[in-house]
C-alpha cells in the first residue's frame, strides 16, 4: 500500500506472533508411518513409521537405508540434482541437497502408500530458493496419482489431491528449517497440514481418488514443466500408513528439540523485538519485562547452550503473551487528513427484475415495509439495473406506460443476461429507470448506472445520459427530446447522475445465454475484447431468431399461427435522428432467413405475395421480419426452427464513452454547469488496459468495475453445510483469508492501470463483492456482516469512490438462481405463499434485514466526512494468519474523531482453541487529543454468537447496541465484544438534540401551474408552490407598444395578492404606443439576451423567438424551489 499511508487497514498485515507461524515454510521433511491401529495410545517416534529415512545411513546396494517398520520401502535418490552431504544444522547430520532445481533428479518411494486409504507423511525441509516459481512441487503421486502438496510463490500450502486445490495454510518466509506432517484420512476425504507441529489448515474433496499403492514423489512434479522443483534440503522423511492426530504431531516435532531450538529462539527474538519496536509507548511493566527477557534469548544463543536457550525460549514466550494481553493500541492522526467520504461510497447493488425480488407493487411504487428497512440502513448509492441481467437492458423500454403489450419504448418485457436458461423468459420492467431515480432520490441514495452493452450503443447510451441529466427544454443529443420527455412523466429536474459502468463482467466468456456477458462481441473481427473496445461488424450464421421480450431459445420454433414475427438477435435499438428518420437495425443485404434451414425469400410487401410463397418481409429499421398468414405469404410449419443470417454494426466502449461525455459536455454548455460524469469499464482485466492504450483512449475510462468475490469457502466439504460449531469456526477462518485474498487482487488491477496509463487518478469501482458460491446459512449471519465491513475499509483505502454489495435483497431460501445464492443478499424477501410460485416477485413478501445491512446503518449514520490516519501496534492475529482487527477513521466538521473497529477474535475456546485467547481489549490514543473527560459514543453489532442470524419471526435477534462512556485519561481502553463491529464516536462531551428515529415526513408541498399565453400560444408555464410564485411574472417589452400585465381568461388583471388556489392561464395585454408604428408579428427585443445554441428538434415548442423578445425584472419573489425530487444530498451525523 506505498504511497498511501494516510490510514490502516491491516487486512493484509503480516502475522507477528511466535513459534511456528514466524518460522516460515521454508523446510520440509518427509516420514510416513506404517503402525498397529493403536497407534492413538503409543508414543509416535520416526522409528515407529513404515518408512523412515535420516539419509545417515546406505545399505550395500547403495540405497539409503529405511529405519521404520517396513523394510521392503526403498527411497530412490538419484539424478544430477540430487546429492546428500552434511546439513547446515549439525544435529541433523546429513541431509538430501537438491541444490539446483534446473538440475533433473529422482527422489521417490515406490509403493509408499494406499491413495483411497489413511497415511501420514512427515518431512523437514529448508528453502534455499531466492526466486520460487508460482508453485513449487514438495509431495507428489506418480501416474494416476495427483499433486499431495504444493507451495505457492507467496507461500501458501496447497494440496491438489482430490483434484481442486485445498489451501493448507500461509507461510510466506522461506529459508528455514521446518517441520511439516500432511494427514489424509479415507472417509470422510480430508487432508491436514501442520507446521512446526501446529494445524495451519485443512479440506476436503468429493472426487473418487486412484486406487492401489502410489509411488511418492519428493521435491518434484510428475510432469517436470507443470510446476518448479524444490531447491534446498530435505531430512527426516517418514511414513505411516495412519492418521496422527495433533497430539501425535506436536510429539513427534518435540522429539526433534534439540535440533531446532536455537533457529527458533532466534526467529522468536525476531518477532519478539518488531514486537517491542513497534509499541508507541513503552511505559507498562510488561513491555519492560519484553526487553529483558529479549536480552537474556540474545545472550543464550550466543553461548549456544541448549538448556539456556529453552529457558530463554520460555521466559521470552511468556513475556510476550503478557504484552499481547494487554490488546491491540490503535492510534488515530487526525492531522493525517486522507479521502472523502462521500455520501455515496457505502453502496448497494440491486436487480430490477422479478418487481425487484418482491419489492416492487404492480405499478412500479416501493412496499412501504421494504423502504422502511432500505430507509434504515441508509445506504448512500444504489446501482441499477443490476449485474448480469444489466447486460441487456434497454432503459427506453422501461419507462412510459407498464402496458405489456406496448411495443418500441413503452414497458417492453427485458432480456436477461443469461436468457437461455431453461425456462428463463423475458420480465416486464415494473421498477423501471424513472422509478428507481425517483426512489433513490426519495432515499438519498445516488444512482449507480449500469449501460446496458449487450443490446445498446453509442448514440442510446447518449440519449440515456440526456434523459438523466439534461435540463427541461433542451436536446444535447438531437432526435427525440428525451429530457421533455422526462419531464411529461413527472420530473422536469433532472436526476444529475454522475456514475456509469459500462456493461457487466463482460471479460466472461463460454456459451452466449448461459454463461457468457460478451453476446455479439466474440463474432466481431478481432474477438471479444476488440469487440467490446473498439465494436465493429458483428457477423452471424443461422442464429436462432428470437421473438420480442423473449430470447429463449424455446422461442425461436413456429408456433404455426398467423403473422409471425422473429428478430435478429442483437439488431440495434430502433433510433430516429433530428429529422425524425429511422436508423437502420441491421447491415443493408446481409439477412437472410431460414426455417429448418430451408432458406426462404424477401419481399418488400409480404400483402402481394402468395399463398403457398415462402418469403418474409424484413422491417430494417427494427431487425424484425415477419411470416406471411397463409393467404399472403406461407405459415412456417409448426415446431419447425426458425434461424437467421445477419449483420450488425456494434458500438465499443470507445464509441459509447466519447458519445456520453460529449453530451454530458453539451449539457453542462446549455446549463452553465461543470458537471462531470466517471465512466468505468466492466472488462475486468489487465488485456483491456493494454488494448485501449494501444488505441490511445486511456483518457475514455476513469477505473475498472472489479467484482472480489471469494467464490467457494475453504473446506468444499463445508462450503454449504457447516452442521458443527468446529465447522463454522473453519468456514469464520477461511472466508476472512479469502477476503484478504481478493482484496490484494484489486490492488494489482490498481497498479497496473496506473503504471501503464501514467494516470495515478485510474481507481477500482468495487460494484459487486462479497460470499458468492456458497449457499451456508452463515452467509446471513453476523460472520457476513464482519466481512463486509472489513471489505469496506479496504476497497475505501484503494480509492472506490462507491463500494457496493451484492445484494439488496433477494428470496430467502435454502438455494441459489443463476445469479448466486439468495443467502448474499442484505434484506431477506420472505415469500408468504409458496416460493416456487412466487420467483417472478410477485404475490405477498415480508422483509427482515440481515445483520449485514447493519453494517451499512452503522457506516451511513454514525461516520465522519474526512478520512484520517491510523495504525496499530501490538495487533493479534489469527491462526491462519488473518489479522484480528481492521480500522477505520474518520472526522466530521465538528472535530468529532470516528473510529471503525471490526474484532475477528471469538470466546468459543473449545472449538476456536487459539482464535479465542486473543485479547478483546484495545487501546484508543488520538494524536494531539488528550481524552480526559471525552464522552465516547459507542455503537456496537456482535450477537451471542458469530454465527447467529435474524429471520422474520425475529428480526432484532442481532441488532445494534449503543452506550455511552466517559474518558478518564489521555488514552482509553475499550473493551470489544468478540466477533464484532463497533463504531466509537469521540466529541468534547456535549449534550447533541435526540434524533427521532421515525421522524414525521415533511409535508408534501401544494404545486399549482400558471400558463402564460402570448398572442393566442404558449409562452411560458411558472409553479406556485405553496401559494409563492417560484419567479416573478415576467415584464415584457415590444417596439411600439405598451406592456400592461398579465390578465385572466375574464379580462381582469393579475393580482398578486389574492390567494391562487388552482392551475391559471394568463394572457399577455398591450396597448399601441402613441407612435404610427404597427406592432411586429412577434415580439422584439433590441437586445436581445443570449441563449446556447439550440438543436431543431429542442425542448418544447417556442413560440416567443428569444431574438425578439425582452423580459424585464426577471427576479424570483417567493420561494425558488426544486419540485418533483430536484436532489437533496444527506449529510452523515
Amino acid at each position: 500500500m506505498a504511497g498511501r499511508p494516510l490510514f490502516r487497514n491491516v487486512l493484509r498485515r503480516p502475522r507477528h506472533v511466535i513459534a511456528y507461524a514466524l518460522a516460515g515454510a521454508a523446510v520440509t521433511a518427509t516420514c510416513v508411518f506404517a503402525a498397529p491401529p493403536a497407534i492413538a495410545d503409543q508414543t509416535v517416534t520416526p522409528q515407529t513409521a513404515q518408512g523412515y529415512w535420516s539419509f545417515e545411513k546406505k545399505s550395500e546396494d547403495g540405497t539409503y537405508v529405511n529405519e521404520g517398520t517396513k523394510k521392503d520401502l526403498k527411497l530412490t535418490v538419484s539424478g544430477e540434482g540430487a546429492k546428500v552431504e552434511a546439513s547446515d544444522l549439525t544435529a541433523l547430520g546429513d541431509s538430501l541437497s537438491l541444490a539446483d532445481k534446473t538440475k533433473d533428479f529422482d527422489v521417490s518411494v515406490d509403493k509408499a502408500v494406499d491413495s483411497q486409504q489413511k497415511y501420514s507423511i512427515s518431512l523437514w525441509v529448508k528453502s534455499d530458493d531466492k526466486n520460487p516459481g508460482e508453485k513449487t512441487a514438495l509431495l507428489q503421486f506418480a501416474d494416476q496419482g495427483r499433486t499431495l502438496l504444493y507451495q505457492r510463490a507467496n507461500g501458501e500450502f496447497v494440496s491438489y489431491v482430490g483434484g481442486n486445490d485445498i489451501p493448507l495454510g500461509n507461510d510466506p518466509k522461506r529459508g528455514s528449517w521446518e517441520h511439516l506432517v500432511l494427514t489424509k484420512t479415507g472417509d470422510p476425504r480430508n487432508v491436514t497440514l501442520y507446521v512446526n507441529g501446529q494445524k495451519t489448515g485443512a479440506g476436503a474433496w468429493s472426487e473418487n481418488l486412484p486406487a492401489g499403492m502410489m509411488k511418492l514423489i519428493i521435491g518434484e512434479h510428475k510432469n517436470p514443466n507443470d510446476m518448479s522443483r524444490f531447491q534446498g534440503k530435505i531430512d527426516e522423511l517418514c511414513v505411516f500408513d495412519t492418521v496422527l492426530t495433533e497430539q501425535q504431531v506436536k510429539q513427534l516435532y518435540a522429539s526433534y528439540g534439540d535440533i531446532t531450538i536455537a533457529d527458533e529462539l532466534a526467529r522468536d527474538v525476531e518477532a519478539a523485538q518488531k514486537l517491542y519496536d513497534d509499541a508507541s509507548t513503552k511505559d507498562a511493566a510488561e513491555y519492560q519485562s519484553l526487553k529483558v527477557a529479549i536480552d537474556k534469548a540474545n545472550a543464550a544463543i550466543e553461548g549456544k547452550d541448549v538448556e539456556a536457550m529453552k529457558a530463554a525460549k520460555a521466559e521470552l514466550a511468556a513475556s510476550v503473551a503478557a504484552v499481547r494481553a494487554l490488546g491491540a493500541t490503535i492510534n488515530i492522526d487526525p492531522s493525517a487528513v486522507g479521502r472523502d467520504i462521500d455520501d455515496s461510497l457505502f453502496g448497494i447493488n440491486h436487480r430490477y427484475s422479478n418487481y425487484g425480488y418482491g419489492t416492487v407493487n404492480a405499478d412500479g411504487t416501493v412496499k412501504d415495509d421494504f423502504a422502511a428497512l432500505y430507509k434504515q440502513a441508509g445506504f448512500g448509492s444504489l446501482r441499477y439495473p443490476g449485474g448480469t441481467i444489466s447486460n441487456n437492458y434497454v432503459w427506453t423500454e422501461s419507462i412510459g406506460d407498464l402496458d405489456p403489450s406496448t411495443k418500441e419504448i413503452e414497458r417492453t418485457p427485458q432480456i436477461h443476461g443469461f436468457y437461455n436458461n431453461q425456462g428463463q423468459a423475458g420480465f416486464i420492467p415494473a421498477f423501471g429507470l424513472l422509478e428507481v431515480a425517483e426512489f433513490a432520490e426519495q432515499m438519498n441514495s445516488e444512482i449507480i448506472m449500469v449501460y446496458g452493452i449487450g443490446r445498446g450503443d453509442a448514440l442510446d447510451a447518449a440519449d440515456m445520459v440526456e434523459f438523466l441529466n439534461a435540463e427541461q427544454g433542451t436536446n444535447p443529443n438531437g432526435g427525440v427530446a428525451w429530457a421533455d420527455r422526462r419531464a411529461e412523466l413527472g420530473h422536469p429536474e433532472p436526476f444529475g447522475i454522475r456514475y456509469f459502468e459500462i456493461g457487466n463482467e463482460n471479460n466472461q466468456g463460454g456459451d452466449d445465454g448461459t454463461a457468457s456477458q460478451q453476446y455479439w462481441m466474440p463474432n466481431v473481427n478481432g474477438g471479444a475484447l476488440e469487440g467490446y473496445v473498439d465494436g465493429g461488424t458483428a457477423t452471424f450464421n443461422k442464429q436462432y431468431a428470437v421473438i420480442r421480450g423473449d430470447w429463449n431459445v424455446a422461442k425461436s420454433y413456429s408456433t404455426g399461427e398467423k403473422n409471425q414475427e422473429f428478430a435478429c438477435r442483437y439488431a440495434l435499438i430502433p433510433r430516429t435522428d433530428e429529422s425524425g428518420k429511422a436508423r437502420d437495425a441491421v447491415v443493408k443485404d446481409s439477412v437472410k432467413v431460414y426455417v429448418d434451414d430451408e432458406l426462404w425469400t424477401a419481399v418488400d410487401d409480404i400483402k402481394t405475395a402468395k399463398a403457398g410463397d415462402k418469403v418474409y418481409q424484413l422491417d430494417m429499421t427494427t431487425g424484425f421480419f415477419t411470416f406471411g398468414d397463409g393467404e399472403h405469404g406461407a405459415i412456417p410449419e409448426k415446431g419447425k426452427q426458425v434461424k437467421v443470417d445477419y449483420q450488425v454494426e456494434r458500438d465499443g466502449f470507445i464509441d459509447i464513452s466519447q458519445a456520453m461525455r460529449s453530451t454530458m459536455d453539451q449539457i453542462n454548455k446549455d446549463a452553465g454547469t461543470q458537471d462531470e460524469i466517471e465512466i468505468y469499464t466492466s472488462w475486468e482485466a489487465d488485456n483491456f488496459v493494454d488494448k485501449m492504450h494501444e488505441k490511445n483512449a486511456d483518457a475514455l475510462y476513469d477505473g475498472m468495475a472489479v467484482h472480489p468475490y471469494t467464490n467457494k469457502v475453504g473446506n468444499p466439504a463445508n462450503n454449504d453445510n457447516t452442521p458443527t460449531v468446529e465447522n463454522k469456526t473453519q468456514w469464520y477462518l477461511d472466508v476472512m483469508r479469502l477476503g484478504d485474498g481478493v482484496a490484494n487482487n484489486v490492488q494489482r488491477h490498481v497498479d497496473y492501470m496506473r503504471k501503464v496509463t501514467g494516470d495515478n487518478t485510474k481507481v477500482p469501482v468495487i460494484s459487486e463483492y462479497g460470499i458468492f458460491r456458497s449457499t451456508n446459512t452463515m452467509v446471513r449471519s453476523q460472520t457476513h456482516a464482519l466481512y463486509i465491513a472489513r471489505a469496506i475499509m479496504e476497497y475505501a483505502e484503494q480509492g472506490s469512490p462507491y463500494i457496493q454489495k451484492h445484494c439488496l435483497v433477494d428470496y430467502y431460501s435454502s438455494g441459489a438462481d443463476s445469479l448466486g445464492p439468495t443467502q448474499q443478499a442484505v434484506i431477506q424477501a420472505v415469500a408468504q405463499g409458496n416460493l416456487d410460485n412466487q420467483k417472478d416477485g410477485t404475490g405477498e413478501f415480508k422483509f427482515f434485514s440481515t445483520p449485514s445491512a447493519h453494517i451499512f446503518q452503522m457506516l451511513n449514520g454514525s461516520f465522519g466526512s474526512k478520512m484520517v490516519g491510523t495504525s496499530l501496534s501490538n495487533e493479534g492475529t489469527l491462526s491462519n494468519g488473518v489479522s484480528q482487527h481492521s480500522v477505520m477513521a474518520s472526522t466530521d466538521e465538528n472535530g468529532t474523531v470516528y473510529i471503525a473497529i471490526v474484532n475477528l477474535g471469538l470466546n468459543d475456546v473449545e472449538t476456536a482453541g487459539a482464535d479465542a485467547a486473543l485479547s478483546q481489549k484495545v487501546t484508543l490514543a488520538v494524536n494531539g487529543m488528550d481524552l480526559t473527560g471525552k464522552t465516547l459514543k459507542i455503537k456496537t453489532l456482535a450477537g451471542d454468537s458469530f454465527y447467529q442470524e435474524n429471520d422474520l419471526a425475529n428480526p432484532e435477534n442481532l441488532a445494534i447496541e449503543e452506550r455511552t462512556e466517559e474518558a478518564t485519561g489521555a488514552t482509553y481502553e475499550l473493551e470489544l465484544a468478540p466477533h464484532s463491529f463497533t463504531i466509537v464516536a469521540i466529541g468534547d462531551g456535549s449534550e447533541e438534540p435526540p434524533v427521532d428515529p421515525d421522524p414525521e415526513p415533511e409535508p408534501e408541498p401544494t404545486v399549482y401551474t400558471i400558463k402564460l399565453m402570448l398572442d393566442g400560444e404558449p409562452y411560458k408555464t411558472i409553479d406556485v408552490v405553496d401559494g409563492k410564485l417560484s419567479e416573478e411574472l415576467p415584464v415584457l417589452t415590444r417596439e411600439g407598444w405598451v406592456f400592461e400585465g398579465w390578465f385572466y381568461e375574464d379580462g381582469t388583471a393579475f393580482d398578486s395578492s389574492r390567494p391562487i388556489e388552482g392551475d391559471l392561464v394568463l394572457s399577455a395585454k398591450w396597448t399601441k404606443a402613441s407612435t404610427p408604428d404597427e406592432p411586429s408579428e412577434k415580439p422584439t427585443d433590441p437586445k436581445p439576451t443570449p441563449k446556447p445554441e439550440q438543436k431543431p428538434q429542442g425542448g418544447l415548442p417556442q413560440t416567443g423567438d428569444a431574438s425578439t423578445l425582452m423580459v424585464a425584472g426577471g427576479v424570483a419573489v417567493g420561494v425558488a424551489t426544486t419540485i418533483a425530487g430536484a436532489r437533496a444530498r444527506k449529510r452523515r451525523v
